[in-house]
């Protein structure tokens, strides 16, 4: 709120003044125990914690609660999960509904209205599970299905793999990050590898630290022209083109669909493999692995040397007979080399 910072921590509201370096607590308002902080038209809006009430301070003055200045989500008998701004509009996300509120341009206690037609009987699984990404929010509702929400529309956009993982695992917080002209939405678990949805092409993958373990990632936010991304051990790492991994290799893993041809036995003379143009760095190493999906076979190594910069085919021979046949297809060298997603497939 201009140039003060505010949080909400344990139930408390907090406000940082840069000019005397002080972070205060501020007389208590209409609501004693917050959960959300965001702002809106001036004001710093606040939402409640365990109830379905939100308020708001004076403008200008985060510091300033008026004991009058509160509204309650009042279309569903229903409990405030979190409290988020997106687009002009307070999106109160509740646990079995959603509301939108707006500013009327008037004072006091009617500075915000509900919106005609904008309760959505869907809600937020948890206050973690949702982050503000390019036009709207991304987050996990209540069915634990994944949302872009934009307005009053949501718009599914897990898979049955993403749904699963929502369902089965430990889901803790959704994330959002920019590169190269792909924005990028992530839902991290306490259990497994984080599930990624990339918003230019509209598919998932996979991240994860060590050998499958969970992505550490809480919290990402642009700062310097970039992204920063805060783990749960406190540590804040810059997200580059770099492909690292706080100082060690970031294994880039890609799996094919699936051939198979009726059932029918089939030999797999060769498979190529196009690399894009210009990377930087080289000369570089992939492992192939051809397997069912579960099980794979001893990989196989191939080096490209320079020449790949400019569009180099790697060509793996004699794969052996098979029913149904998945390739696995990992680069673990620090270099930065796009891998296009089709491949040229030789029976024998």
């Amino acid at each position: 709120n201009g140039k003060y910072v505010t949080a909400v921590s344990g139930g408390k509201y907090y406000v940082w003044d840069p000019d005397t370096l002080s972070l205060t607590e501020p007389a208590a308002g209409p609501i004693e125990s917050l959960a959300s902080v965001d702002f809106l038209a001036g004001r710093t809006v606040l939402g409640e914690l365990g109830g379905s009430r939100f308020c708001w301070s004076d403008i200008g003055d985060p510091s300033t609660l008026n004991g009058l200045n509160f509204a309650t989500a009042e279309q569903r008998d229903d409990r405030l999960v979190r409290l988020m701004v997106v687009n002009g509009v307070i999106m109160l996300l509740g646990e079995r509904s959603t509301e939108m509120w707006a500013p009327t341009g008037q004072g006091g206690a009617a500075v915000f209205a509900l919106l005609g037609g904008s309760v959505v009987d869907r809600g937020l699984k948890s206050f973690n599970l949702a982050c503000k990404a390019e036009g709207g929010l991304f987050v996990v509702g209540n069915d634990g299905i994944a949302y872009i929400i934009a307005g009053n529309q949501w718009a599914a956009v897990s898979t049955p793999a993403v749904n699963t993982a929502i369902k089965d695992g430990d889901p803790t917080t959704c994330i959002y990050w920019e590169d190269r002209g792909h924005k990028f939405a992530a839902i991290t678990f306490d259990d497994r590898p984080a599930w990624v949805y990339d918003f230019a092409t509209t598919e998932w993958w996979e991240r994860a630290e060590g050998n499958g373990d969970p992505w550490r990632a809480t919290a990402a936010a642009r700062m310097g022209g970039g992204f920063v991304v805060g783990l749960d051990n406190g540590n804040i790492f810059r997200l580059t083109n770099t492909p690292q991994d706080n100082g060690g290799p970031l294994w880039r893993r890609a799996t094919s669909y699936t051939v198979y041809q009726g059932g029918n036995w089939f030999t797999l003379a060769a498979v190529e493999f196009l690399f894009g143009q210009g990377f930087q760095g080289g000369p570089f190493n992939i492992m192939l692995e051809i397997g069912k999906g579960e099980t794979f076979s001893p990989p196989r190594h191939l080096a490209l040397g320079s020449t790949g910069d400019f569009g180099n085919r790697a060509k793996f021979s004699a794969l052996g007979r098979h029913q149904a046949a998945v390739a696995r297809l990992t680069i673990t060298d620090p270099f930065d080399v796009p891998i296009y997603s089709d491949a040229e497939v030789r029976f024998a």
